[in-house]
């Protein structure tokens, strides 16, 4: 799957449509994140980085379009945890990773 089709499968908004809504308002507005797009909990913004995502797997191959983990280079999982031995890795191969902007709550 290529990187357009991976990016479009997890969301259809980029940086650019952030960048054309942020530029219509005050720049001093300070910047508050849901939990979920229920709006059940709400933060406010501490930090934002480029990263590397890669979307849950489910069933015969079809990735999930709403979880996923931040993985480094080699596409293992970015994570203080130790990983569980019994859980099935994918391969560098089959992961489907993709570039991304990744915004961080305060808590």
């Amino acid at each position: 799957m290529t990187s357009a089709k991976v990016q479009g499968h997890i969301t259809d908004k980029t940086v650019g449509d952030l960048l054309a809504a942020l530029a219509k308002l005050d720049p001093s507005l300070p910047i508050v994140i849901s939990r979920d797009e229920e709006g059940n909990g709400f933060s406010p913004l501490a930090d934002w980085e480029e990263g590397t995502y890669a979307p849950d797997v489910w069933g015969e191959g079809d990735l999930s379009t709403y979880s996923g983990e931040l993985v480094d280079e080699e596409g293992e999982e970015r994570s203080d945890e130790e990983a569980d031995p019994d859980e099935e890795e994918d391969s560098d191969e089959e992961r489907v990773k993709v570039k991304v902007l990744v915004l961080w709550p305060e808590n």
